[in-house]
């Protein structure tokens, strides 16, 4: 056996491994988005049906205070796992950054918690989270949605050739200056169509128009070149307003409402080349990326600047929630039977460690699932109504309940 492919083979052994672990490959795909409904004005009954929660209205959203006895299945999840995640976030320079919307939070409340977080030992993790922090439901005028996203294995090489022709592109030094005017730069059409080819900015090529178009919207991937594995992360983007082409493919009858997944999706274009281009164009927003070094033990690093972690980070929409924010997800359609195996899904934590241009609203977010094909074909099938309680500053809960 070649060293190359004996790598190769212990790489993917690690990583089904990995998989199993993770309970990736016992999940059962779900159904199309169902139980999605706007929380604004209404109760929470739906996913927290035993709270009688205080509501503090305010021109753009509602807060609901709650308590911890209204949160299912509190005392069950692994809080011990959380700390060492929330200790984590508390070492990156991009959390707990005051949000445009939702709950003013200073920075300084948030570093007081991390402060006793540190002097916090493995026992006392959920009376940690009892006495430092307090948990609310923020209603905004979006819909609740929990989807998933992943980390691609995908195939590349340094070199342009026959096979390899798809670019991966670095970010344009007149983007680098976040300063700048970017709505005016290149839209993903006038790209793809040449845009930028010989400023020398290929950081790699893959084979797959297919693929590339959604490492875009994944935002990291892992590209297996002949000389081994290379991470490649989010660097910025365009500027551009992201599109979704799904929602097109759906309103323009062009597939299915049952075959609306990723993978549906990249099947429907791989055997339809010529409708490639009319699909990818609708959404002008581009990515740019940048090479990492891949440490098979780590997941790839988000937007807050910490490794991912499988089914306890989550992206969000940042202007509601700082980088760091430990969240609870609950299943809106509570009275479903409660011996389905999705429900391994949810009445967890996880943490604020990632956003991305679809995720817009206080009860959406998107659940990384970890790396590779499996992930890949879970987190495309998750679609389905939440319910998001974020957990505030117990000084921070004290004073919203006294406003007003």
């Amino acid at each position: 056996m070649k060293e190359g492919n004996k790598f190769h083979h212990i790489f993917f052994i690690t990583l089904y491994l990995q998989l199993i672990v993770s309970g990736f490959l016992v999940y059962p795909a779900l159904a199309d988005v169902k139980d999605v409904v706007n929380y604004r004005g209404k109760s929470l009954e739906t996913c927290l049906p035993e709270t009688d929660s205080i509501v503090k209205p305010y021109d753009e959203f509602d807060i609901h205070l709650i308590s911890y006895k209204d949160i299912r299945n509190w005392k069950s999840d692994d809080h011990t796992k959380m700390l060492e995640i929330f200790k984590q976030s508390c070492s990156s320079d991009n959390s707990f950054i005051e949000t445009d919307s939702g709950i003013k939070i200073p920075r300084e409340a948030w570093m007081n918690i991390c402060h006793k977080a540190a002097q916090t030992q493995a026992e006392g993790a959920i009376s940690f989270f009892e006495d430092n922090l307090s948990p609310v439901v923020i209603v905004d005028n979006t819909d609740n949605t929990l989807t998933g996203y992943y980390e691609p294995v995908l195939l590349g090489s340094w070199e342009r050739n026959d096979e390899y022709r798809f670019p991966i592109y670095a970010i344009p030094k007149e983007l680098s200056d976040w300063n700048s005017r970017k709505d005016s730069f290149y839209t993903r059409k006038e790209i793809d169509q040449g845009s930028l080819s010989r400023r020398g900015l290929e950081l790699l090529y893959l084979n797959d128009r297919v693929e590339l178009f959604f490492l875009h919207i994944q935002g990291s991937g892992v590209v297996d070149t002949p000389d081994g594995f290379v991470r490649v992360g989010f660097a910025g983007k365009n500027g551009h307003p992201y599109k979704s082409i799904g929602k097109w493919m759906l309103k323009n009858d062009i597939i299915p409402s049952n075959k609306a997944t990723s993978e549906d999706m990249k099947t429907f274009l791989r055997n339809n080349p010529d409708i490639q281009d009319k699909v990818f164009w609708i959404n002008p927003s581009y990515i740019f990326f940048r090479v990492l070094e891949y440490d098979m033990t780590k997941g790839p690093v988000g937007a807050q600047g910490i490794p991912l972690s499988p089914m306890r980070s989550v992206a969000i929409d940042h202007s509601y929630y700082s980088y760091g924010v430990p969240l609870w997800i609950i299943r809106s359609d509570y009275g479903v039977d409660e011996s389905d195996d999705s429900y391994i899904y949810y009445d967890r934590m996880v943490i604020a460690q990632d956003t991305g241009s679809a995720i817009i609203g206080s009860q959406r977010a998107d659940l990384f699932w970890g790396t590779g094909g499996v992930a890949g074909k879970r987190a495309g099938s998750l679609k389905q109504g939440v319910c998001i309680v974020s957990f505030i500053p117990v000084e921070i809960y004290k004073k919203v309940l006294a406003d007003g």
